[in-house]
């Protein structure tokens, strides 16, 4: 590094250690009233019971549709390793029969 470019640092690194303090004690003015006067909030006993509540809705709900949705991922599962084991024999793969999706179309149209 040439002798300029340490100058030229030395002063950057200087400035920035005489201005920091400075910067840090404004903040910390301006956020003191603000920060005083600050309360955290608790929340009432209702507001804890209706949040249960609504967190045991939440869950049978999803565990409801995760049984759903993992049955239904399960089927998909089922159906690809059918249709790799044809692939491997030769075999033709029907979209009727080999697909989940369209076993599924097919009965809500009949429905």
């Amino acid at each position: 590094m040439s002798c300029r470019g340490i100058r030229f640092l030395y002063v950057h690194v200087l400035t920035i250690l005489l201005i920091a303090p400075q910067a840090m004690a404004m903040d910390s003015a301006a956020l003191a009233p603000a920060a005083a006067d600050a309360m955290a909030l608790t929340p009432s006993p209702q507001a804890i019971a209706e949040y249960r509540r609504q967190l045991r809705e939440y869950q049978e709900a999803r565990a409801a549709f995760e049984a759903q949705a993992g049955a239904y991922w399960g089927s998909v599962v089922e159906k690809r390793r059918g249709r790799n084991a044809k692939r491997r024999e030769g075999l033709p793969i029907g979209l009727d029969v080999d697909y989940p999706i369209r076993v599924r179309l097919r009965q809500a149209a009949t429905i």
